[in-house]
């Protein structure tokens, strides 16, 4: 809590990851611990196998992976690349490109401002209120957007 012009690497089996009003750059990683990020800005690159990765007010570039376990950015500005074998991927009011990758589960977006480049093998993605350029591919899953400039 309230760090600040750290590097931080942190792995955990099981249990929880927390981060909160903090600057820097980190490193984070848990095999099924839920890991979550508020009020932060820096580098962020986050991995789980199967815990959730839950994210709130945010900024800087940032990179997650997620095997099974959902993954939630709410209020972000920077890059982010998301990927998930399993998992949803819920991104909400985010300013800045999007790099999302999933293969069998729901990438949702709305409220973006940024070019998406999106690729989902059988999973759906659903977009509303985006605002820039969008390349979208998919397998066997849907694709849907509303209010799409």
């Amino acid at each position: 809590n309230s760090i600040s012009d750290l590097k931080l690497t942190a792995l955990t089996t099981s249990g929880k990851i927390k981060l909160i009003d903090s600057k820097g750059d980190y490193a984070l990683r848990s095999t099924s611990g839920d890991i979550t990020i508020q009020k932060c800005v820096g580098a962020l690159t986050v991995t789980s196998s199967s815990g959730k990765i839950i994210m709130n007010n945010t900024e800087g570039p940032l990179n997650l992976t997620n095997l099974s376990g959902d993954i939630s950015i709410i209020q972000h500005q920077g890059t982010i690349v998301t990927e998930s074998t399993s998992g949803k991927q819920t991104l909400e009011t985010i300013t800045g490109d999007i790099t999302a990758k999933s293969a069998s589960a729901l990438i949702k977006i709305s409220k973006a401002v940024g070019n998406l480049k999106l690729k989902s093998f059988s999973g759906t993605i659903s977009l509303f209120d985006i605002k820039g350029m969008i390349y979208s591919d998919s397998g066997a899953g849907d694709q849907t957007g509303a209010q799409i400039t």
